[in-house]
Parts: structure tokens; C-alpha cells; sequence
């Protein structure tokens, strides 16, 4: 089997001869290419992460309807319901030293 031996390179759409790179660049070209491998594999794990978010996300959903909970009422209505009372109690006192 014969090694094949990679000559250019292609970078931002342009080819260059890897011969007339400086060292300097060569070491910046393959800082580009781990940067790029990194980011490849990070991308794999976020949609890794995302389905495994969604499934259980699922589940829970499922284990919720199954069990029949009921969605607390919020807190607004009960503050709501709590502030009227009040203003009720101020108006019957308003009213009976009136």
C-alpha cells in the first residue's frame, strides 16, 4: 500500500501549498482543525443531550397523565381571591361607620 502525501490544504475556499506554510501557520492550521473536531463532537453531544432531554421529558409527561395530577391553580388567583376578600372587609367596615 503506498502512503498517499497531502500537498494543499484548502482554507477560507482558497487552496494553499502545505510546503509554503510557515511553521507558525502549519501549528494554527491544525489549532483550526482540533477547534473544528472539538466542535463536531460537542455538537453530537448537544443533540445526544436533546434527545435524551425529550424522551424523558415524555415520560414524565406520560407518568403525569397516567397518575391523573391536576395542575395547581396559580398563585395569582389565590392572591387575587385574597385581595378581593380584603377590599370586601374594608368597604363593609367603611360602610358601617358611615
Amino acid at each position: 500500500m503506498t502512503e498517499q502525501k497531502i500537498e494543499r490544504i484548502n482554507y477560507n475556499g482558497k487552496e494553499y501549498f502545505i510546503k509554503d506554510l510557515t511553521d507558525e501557520m502549519k501549528q494554527e492550521m491544525n489549532l483550526l482543525l482540533s477547534i473544528q473536531t472539538e466542535l463536531d463532537r460537542l455538537g453530537r453531544l448537544v443533540k445526544t443531550q436533546q434527545r435524551a432531554q425529550e424522551k424523558t421529558t415524555s415520560v414524565l409527561n406520560n407518568l403525569i397523565e397516567e397518575a391523573d395530577i391536576k395542575e395547581a391553580p396559580p398563585v395569582t388567583t389565590v392572591a387575587d381571591t385574597q385581595l378581593e376578600k380584603a377590599h370586601d372587609m374594608i368597604d363593609e367596615a367603611n360602610e358601617s361607620t358611615s
